[in-house]
């Protein structure tokens, strides 16, 4: 079962939450974050999908221990692609 979800979409320098999904939608839409650092920044940036407690890259592994415990223990953070490009 999912807990909670977002779709960010690249502007400017940030990633914005364009779309949402779980109990904490509401605090998540629209939000925004640098492009440089995190998760998503760093699967933005480098167009390489982070999966919890598969990942065994020491660099993926420090991200993964940043983030909050999610209920299921698990989450994915994968990049959408668009003509060629991570959008």
């Amino acid at each position: 079962m999912t807990e909670i979800g977002s779709i960010l979409v690249a502007e400017a320098n940030e990633l914005i939450a364009f779309a949402v999904y779980g109990d904490r939608s509401r605090e998540l839409l629209n939000l925004r974050r640098p492009i440089r650092g995190g998760i998503a920044g760093t699967v933005f940036e480098t167009g390489r999908p982070l999966f919890s407690g598969y990942d065994q890259d020491a660099a993926s592994n420090r991200l993964l221990a940043r983030r909050p415990r999610y209920q299921s223990g698990q989450f994915v953070s994968t990049p959408i692609t668009a003509r060629g490009r991570v959008i």
